[in-house]
């Protein structure tokens, strides 16, 4: 779920009319109010659900009371002051300038390329940091630092009125920018914030400000992660004003992040026990996302009873803006952060919490890896959202998910993503730096070429369709019109953007009309939705080896040729990654006792003849080439697999490896694959099975009958020895 804002900021209560005044008088004014807190803890029933309130001890709250000096020394530094703070204003058009119309103007041509998916997600970040009313009102109810006048200067108050002033900051700038766009329904966004704004919030915190200050480490950093996400899908869509808005929002919540995570660090230092406990405490019931009970008062009856939040959450997480699994690397993050491994002078309860906080993670990792799983089961399901004028959004099954993410990266990567190609069988061994996809694009490209007809319409599959696109035009003439098939809409978009760039640098490619086609991404690949007898040529690279009825799928694709209609594949074989599944396997074998499957299963090269021949498809020849990628390390090869949205999407899985097994996984391939010491690469197999076959046609060549030869292969052999 995507935490959209930092929320709960500490506040203080009333202690005098200065700083020197407050600490003055705070031990007597705590004493008072402690004591009369402490007595005053009970539940109480809110809503039919029973609440503990007021539950923080008099010790407790003069443990708050104690870090005065932390704050004053420690926390209010990380304030920057306002004049040299970044203003909204900076970052959008000057509405007092002459060139302000064509400001807005550009503005609105980059917003134009930005997906649903990330308008809602933005909308989304823009509400939850527009609701700022209602968490200071939730502060103020927090026992030993509440600020009863609103303006004292004990060091807690003067924080949380700063933080308050740079957090709306916030809401005003991501506001003022979804208004000049022009693509969102303002009327509908504003609603929601009223809405929400007039919901409340109950993030369980207790009036405890030690659960106040867990709760508020964890958003901080969620809604870093979150603004971080949305930076990076709007720098893939190339808008770089958008890039640099979500990235300041970003830095301010780190900034802020360090403010609570040191206060923190702090309680653990003076009440390990107490501090576990809340920790323990705030895990337990779950960090609840401060926007849950957003409603724009249609979403429901529009959707079929479904949540607006949890609609909004699954559109963040299948973009990658903000997944469970971030959700995870928080609290492995506060755990390690806070060293909770290592604490010392516990008590009985405090070592059970400290034994639950460590085992945490792995079991939340396990419920993110069922919800996967039951995602990928479930059938896509498309969406409105009044926020973008009712417009429709598709939740994504894995596959889908994955290819969208994958979408987000650059359509050329950076050059830390350029890998030296070193051996290919069947080919002289040479170097150069080309990409994976590039280069079996141009062999499945090559293959097209060798045949001597003029194809007119050609339909390309998923996979590195754009490639096959790119060199369709540098080395084949005569194509009319191409379809470019995928089930991911994220991935259509980028490519057609990517496409449209390719035809102002080569004008010849606007000779060929492209058209751009998306598949059901509930069963990605299974269904090409295409008319009978309507292609010349059908290509898949590199994408049939995610599906998992190849057979229906090449019949389908029979079915989509012409009579003597080309069709040509190249598919991930069996040979595969084989190092890094060597390694994954020894790795979890010493460190968890078993083994999972940690790639998806590969087509073996001889099943591909069968495949061609159980299609229906004619002359069919099968071939193989191994590709040999050098990676700087496993980090590398895996973010070079993420970016081609070919991480595994097996549906019985362990997503994820813990760190542990991780490390040791890595070691492995190092240890076992590199050349020699001095190398400073590691290999990576890619074996990569062609295929090719032609539909039938009466006046197709066809095989002589056997037995009617009227010269041997042995009486060849000996004329050429004489």
């Amino acid at each position: 779920m995507p935490p959209v804002v930092s929320q709960t900021k500490p506040v203080s209560h009333v202690l005098g009319a200065s700083a020197r005044h407050a600490t003055r008088t705070s031990s007597s004014a705590h004493s008072k109010r402690n004591m009369t807190c402490h007595a005053a803890a009970s539940p109480v029933l809110l809503n039919k659900e029973t609440i503990q309130m007021h539950s923080a001890t008099q010790e407790q709250l003069e443990c708050i009371d104690s870090l005065q000096g932390l704050f004053e020394e420690q926390i209010l530094p990380l304030l920057t002051p306002v004049d040299e703070l970044w203003q909204p204003s900076d970052l959008l058009p000057e509405s007092e300038s002459e060139g302000f119309f064509d400001q807005v103007k550009d503005l609105r041509a980059r917003a134009a390329e930005l997906s649903d998916e990330l308008l809602v997600c933005l909308v989304g970040d823009m509400i939850t940091e527009e609701a700022l009313p209602t968490y200071m009102a939730m502060l103020n109810t927090l026992d030993g630092v509440r600020d009863e006048t609103g303006r004292s200067m004990h060091p807690y108050a003067r924080w949380t009125r700063h933080w308050i002033a740079e957090e709306n900051r916030h809401g005003d700038l991501l506001n003022k920018y979804l208004w000049l766009t022009g693509r969102v329904d303002m009327k509908a966004v504003e609603q929601t914030i009223q809405q929400l704004i007039g919901q409340g919030m109950d993030p369980k915190t207790e009036n405890h400000p030690y659960n106040c200050f867990v709760f508020t480490s964890f958003q901080e950093r969620a809604t870093k992660l979150s603004h971080g996400g949305t930076a990076r899908v709007a720098k893939a869509k190339g808008d770089d004003v958008l890039t640099q808005i979500c990235g300041v929002i970003a830095a301010d919540e780190s900034r802020h992040e360090m403010a609570y995570t040191r206060t923190m660090d702090a309680i653990l230092k003076i009440d390990p026990n107490g501090g576990l406990n809340c920790f323990a405490g705030m895990m337990r019931k779950k960090i609840v996302m401060p926007a849950h009970l957003m409603d724009d008062g249609k979403h429901e009856a529009r959707n079929g009873g479904r949540n607006l939040f949890e609609d909004f959450s699954m559109v963040a997480e299948d973009i990658g803006v903000y997944t469970a699994f971030d959700y995870i690397s928080i609290m492995e993050h506060l755990i390690q952060r806070w060293n909770i491994a290592n604490l010392t002078g516990l008590n009985h309860q405090g070592v059970k919490d400290q034994e639950f906080l460590l085992s945490l993670p792995e079991r939340f990792r396990k419920l993110a890896e069922r919800k996967v799983m039951r995602k990928s089961k479930a059938p896509r399901t498309d969406v409105s959202f009044s926020w973008i004028q009712d417009r429709k959004v598709a939740l994504l099954g894995v596959k889908a998910a994955q290819r969208s993410r994958a979408a987000q990266f650059p359509v050329e990567p950076d050059p830390l993503q350029r890998y030296t190609m070193l051996c290919m069988s069947f080919k002289s061994i040479h170097t150069s730096n080309i990409y994976v996809q590039d280069e079996v694009a141009r062999r499945v490209v090559e293959r097209i070429q060798d045949c001597s007809r003029d194809f007119k319409d050609v339909l390309v599959l998923g996979g590195a369709g754009l490639q096959v696109l790119k060199s369709l035009v540098e080395e084949r003439t005569g194509i009319q019109r191409a379809v470019l098939a995928d089930h991911s809409k994220s991935m259509i978009e980028r490519n057609m953007h990517a496409w449209d760039a390719f035809v102002k640098e080569h004008p010849k490619a606007s000779a060929m009309e492209v058209e751009f086609h998306e598949m059901d991404p509930a069963s990605p690949q299974e269904d090409i939705g295409t008319d009978a007898s309507s292609f010349d040529v059908v290509v898949s690279c590199l994408g049939l080896h995610w599906v998992n009825d190849i057979p229906g799928v090449m019949i389908q694709c029979k079915k989509s040729l012409r009579p003597d209609g080309f069709f040509v594949a190249a598919l991930l074989g069996g040979d595969t990654l084989q190092e890094l599944r060597i390694a994954c396997t020894l790795a979890q074998q010493e460190r968890e006792g078993g083994v999972s499957p940690r790639t998806s299963p590969f087509v073996r090269v001889r099943d591909a003849g069968n495949l061609l021949t159980r299609a229906g498809m004619q002359i069919a020849s099968v071939d193989v080439d191994d590709i040999i990628v050098n990676y700087p390390d496993a980090v590398s090869l895996v973010q070079h697999l993420r970016r081609m949205g070919e991480t595994n999407a097996m549906v019985n899985q362990r997503s994820f490896l813990s760190r542990d097994t991780a490390l040791a996984a890595a070691a492995a391939y190092t240890g076992m694959f590199r050349e020699d010491e001095s190398s400073n690469h590691i290999p990576a197999t890619y074996q990569v099975i062609y295929m090719t076959g032609w539909s039938p046609d009466e006046f197709q060549p066809k095989p002589a009958t056997r037995g009617s030869a009227t010269f041997s292969f042995h009486d060849l052999t000996k004329r050429k020895q004489t």
